[in-house]
């Protein structure tokens, strides 16, 4: 429990049914930890991570799920070389800090951070922007982005909304005989009070005299509301403290009053009054404080959702848990092509061909021990084809390449000298120029180097879209088109190149 005055208060009343939902979300967390009790990971022991600073917070559970190309869950066809990630953490983040670090890999795109609440939908739980998010703040919303300095250089951080509210809410009841029992000997006369049918009342031969509560113990109180029933209720007033009596505030029925200075040593005391001859004594039947205070920790859930791609040689990345205490957890799936190879350094995971979807593999970690940092590599195997069936195209292409290159060059050579000759005895440079293709313009002013760099690139490019063409990325059309387009941009400049060189 955040304080013990809450405590007492719901255990004194037997209101277990008004047990606060914070408490109920730490216990339905540890229940999911219970099977990772005693499995101790490397944590913050592990040179590799950044060091556990638990004024930070703590993770207490993780959750990653990873789809790689199609997801058979969506109506979207998801390139093969995608890597979509959600990684989950459940937090316990101490009152007085306000910035929590998640690791994200550097190569990460559409990165979004974000917190979330689980609720419960169709037998299973589904994750929900909290009270905390972007969409519950529009116009503080919490903020994100790359550390750039420090321990954590390369995570992410997230920060609460400027003004959030974190505190949080429980009940106190006084409304038995053995409630208004519990008062401040010290600073109550019983015998000024008469205890009756669970309700006090001023005694008979008694004009004035104040009931104060005994001390319970929270943290960080913020405000009361307060409510209560009774007789004669205009010859009462209520006043607390949150500092054990050092300074009093009033608070009236049906409102909700603010603890100036905060304090964690919480009080209530009543004021009654009389008129001896009316015979109308006050009776209070019972009174009822909500008491606002800011919890030792807020609990939630923040979730990180990003793309990676795969590139050819394969796409590396480490997933770092430097926060972890001695009972995390952690949950992975991941769903890939079954030409697609997957190794995890840190963690043993469980592969599953055709578990879930006949077209994927399904990877699997629900329990055991883990390192602090995992790293994850993940290669597409599907164009590196075994022993004798490796496409001798492979060692072809570039001779082709080379062939049409070196055929681009003869014939613009050729194509050169026969322009020089058509134009030899021609009176001035001016008529050269307007025989040139209108093309050639942009060639004019680049000196010799200039023209061979972009000869170069122009090499480049054709193998690169020869390189699309044999991955499928380009369909013939689009090849032909482009070659088109850098092949008769490469006759102009090795035209021009020509020329400079048979000046």
């Amino acid at each position: 429990m955040p304080g013990d005055f809450l405590y007492r208060a719901i255990i004194r009343n037997g209101k277990a049914g008004r047990l606060p939902s914070l408490l109920l979300t730490v216990i339905f967390i540890s229940m999911l930890a219970g099977p990772w009790a005693g499995t101790l990971h490397a944590g913050a022991d592990d040179a590799d991570c950044p060091p556990a600073d638990y004024s930070i917070g703590t993770t207490v559970f993780h959750q990653m799920i990873m789809v790689q190309g199609d997801d058979p869950d969506t109506s979207m066809i998801e390139a093969r070389d995608m890597l979509s990630v959600v990684y989950r953490s459940y937090w316990e983040i101490p009152w007085d800090n306000n910035e929590v670090y998640i690791s994200v890999p550097d190569d990460a795109k559409s990165i979004i951070v974000e917190q979330v609440e689980s609720i419960p939908h169709q037998g299973q739980n589904i994750y929900v922007p909290g009270k905390y998010s972007a969409m519950e703040n529009p116009d503080d919303p919490p903020e994100t982005g790359r550390v750039t300095e420090g321990d954590y250089e390369g995570f992410y951080y997230w920060r609460f909304p400027e003004h959030a509210d974190r505190s949080e809410n429980d009940t106190m009841d006084v409304d038995t005989d053995e409630d208004f029992a519990d008062y401040d000997p010290e600073l109550t006369d019983p015998d000024d009070f008469i205890f009756s049918f669970g309700s006090i009342g001023l005694a008979e031969n008694v004009t004035e005299a104040t009931y104060t509560s005994k001390m319970f113990t929270g943290h960080e109180l913020t405000k009361v509301g307060l409510s209560y029933w009774g007789y004669e209720m205009e010859n009462m007033t209520f006043e607390v403290t949150g500092d054990n009596g050092t300074t009093w505030h009033p608070v009236e029925s049906g409102t909700t009053s603010p603890i100036p200075g905060g304090g964690n040593q919480f009080r209530w005391r009543v004021n009654m009054t009389q008129d001896l001859a009316d015979d109308a004594p006050p009776i209070l039947d019972w009174v009822t404080f909500v008491i606002h205070f800011m919890p030792e920790t807020t609990d939630t859930w923040i979730e990180a959702s990003y793309l990676l791609l795969i590139p050819e040689e394969g796409l590396e990345f480490d997933q770092m848990f430097p926060f972890d205490v001695d009972i995390s957890g952690l949950v992975y799936i991941g769903y890939f092509d079954h030409d697609v190879e997957v190794n995890v350094t840190g963690v043993h995971l469980i592969r599953n061909p055709g578990d879930t979807h006949e077209d994927k593999v399904t990877y699997v970690y629900m329990s055991g021990p883990y390192e602090c940092k995992l790293t994850f590599f993940i290669k597409d195997r599907q164009s590196q084809p075994d022993g004798d069936d490796f496409p001798w195209l492979l060692y072809l292409l570039p001779l082709v390449i080379v062939i049409v290159i070196a055929l681009a060059y003869y014939w613009a050579k050729k194509s050169g000298e026969r322009d020089i000759r058509e134009y030899e005895g021609a009176p001035d440079d001016d008529d050269e120029d307007d025989g040139e293709d209108e093309d050639d313009e942009d060639l004019k002013d680049m000196d010799l180097e200039e023209l061979n760099a972009r000869k170069a690139e122009l090499v480049g490019k054709i193998k690169q879209v020869q390189k699309e063409h044999d991955e499928g990325i380009l369909g013939n059309e689009e090849l032909d088109v482009r070659l088109k387009s850098y092949k008769d941009e490469a006759v102009l400049v090795m035209k021009r190149i020509d020329r400079y060189e048979g000046d």
